[in-house]
């Protein structure tokens, strides 16, 4: 003989039939209502099998952009904008230097073919000024770990950087590295979509980028294995100045100019695997 499970009322101590929710004799609350809700299924996690459409879509875009970059270097009009884009973010990273250590600049470019940042005499005021900004950006990206290691480190070297002769240096060395930066930065804009994510957005952001990096990688690579390029160069300084280059090897570091060429080469190739790696992580 099978005995049914019993439940025992709270209220009035009758036992009821396992499973009903109310008493039937006093109608008092035996337990809550409850619902078989069945286990969820274990989540399995499925990395997609070859390059996701996403990926397809950044690297046609960059592909798009590395075959009309060209046209900024062969074509006759677009030749001469490309020479005004490429100086005028070359000029403006000379420009951006100088102010960090506290010397007011400016570009200068020629329609004739020539460009230059003139800069004046440090003032100790304004470059205390932006010490102390950089001190303060620390400060403010405390929150944000990869900011604040950012600025603390250019709060460090900030002396070395503006009050030494090493000064010079990276005043001759921003042009190329301003180019360098804005080219990843474009790498960058092409890859995430821009502002509107349109494709003539991303288009012009990657083919801006190619010329930008493609330009630096051909002047490098020419200084090292090209003596027609070498002599070139040697010659081309805007308004009868040396190129930047050849002062520093020459003037501060005292080296062959090829070694300042080739670690600028590996440089040079940064812009796209920096821009890449930084949307993965992102």
């Amino acid at each position: 003989m099978r005995t049914l499970a019993r439940t025992d009322c709270p209220s009035c101590g009758e036992s009821n039939r396992s499973g009903l929710e109310d008493c039937f004799y006093c109608s008092a609350v035996l337990a809550g209502p409850t619902t078989d809700i069945p286990p969820a299924p274990p989540q399995i996690l499925i990395r997609p099998n070859g390059i996701t459409w996403e990926k397809k879509q950044a690297l046609a875009y960059l592909a798009i952009g590395a075959f009309l970059a060209p046209a900024f270097t062969f074509t006759p009009l677009l030749k001469y904008m490309g020479w005004f884009f490429g100086s005028l973010c070359h000029e403006m990273g000379h420009v951006a230097i100088a102010w960090l250590a506290g010397c007011p600049a400016f570009p200068a470019i020629s329609l004739a073919g020539h460009a230059m940042a003139r800069y004046s005499e440090q003032q100790t005021a304004l470059a205390l000024l932006m010490w102390g900004a950089s001190g303060w950006l620390t400060w403010r990206s405390r929150e944000n770990r990869r900011a604040m290691i950012a600025f603390g480190a250019f709060t460090l070297i900030y002396p070395a950087f503006a009050f030494t002769g090493m000064r010079d240096f990276f005043f001759l060395m921003g042009g190329h590295i301003g180019e360098l930066v804005l080219a990843g930065v474009f790498f960058q804009r092409a890859l995430d979509g821009g502002f509107t994510g349109s494709r003539a957005e991303r288009i012009a952001y990657a083919t801006l980028a190619w010329f930008l990096m493609g330009r630096n990688v051909w002047l490098t690579g020419g200084l090292i294995w090209s003596a027609e390029v070498q002599a070139w160069y040697a010659s081309s300084g805007s308004f009868g100045l040396t190129n930047d280059y050849i002062r520093v090897a020459k003037g501060i570091l005292r080296v062959d100019l090829s070694v300042v060429a080739g670690f600028m080469l590996l440089v040079s190739l940064l812009p796209l695997p920096l821009a890449w790696f930084l949307r993965r992580s992102r």
